[in-house]
């Protein structure tokens, strides 16, 4: 399963085809701000919508990942960061609005502006 905030669906759907929004709802369940999605029909958007097959949040991951294996805060393989309050930091580096928790950060947050204009 896979979950998308309605707000980012619709801060990206200027950067996407018409009818984009609607058409990624389609495939899923609402339930209050969120788009709730099967992997299969994460899969198909996907293909739809990211003819590279990479899916953004992924390659964004990998990015910040590098940058936080070099970076003297990480542990346990970038898993964790020091700086970071919380669990799930490996998940929460993939989010495009999620900074880097050093100062100054060594990897911006991106707006929907800046958001690759593809993937679901």
């Amino acid at each position: 399963m896979k979950t998308l905030l309605l707000t980012e669906l619709y801060s990206y759907s200027p950067h996407r085809p018409a009818g984009y929004a609607e058409d990624v709802i389609s495939y899923g369940k609402v339930d209050g701000n969120s788009l709730i999605l099967s992997d299969e029909a994460y899969k198909q958007l996907t293909a739809k919508y990211a003819p590279s097959g990479e899916v953004p949040e992924t390659v964004l991951s990998k990015e910040r990942r590098e940058i936080c294996e070099a970076c003297d805060q990480a542990k346990d393989q970038a898993f964790v960061c020091r700086l970071f309050e919380g669990c799930c930091f490996g998940q929460w580096r993939t989010q495009f609005t999620s900074q880097c928790p050093a100062s100054p950060p060594k990897w911006p947050a991106i707006t929907a502006s800046e958001s690759p204009p593809h993937g679901p």
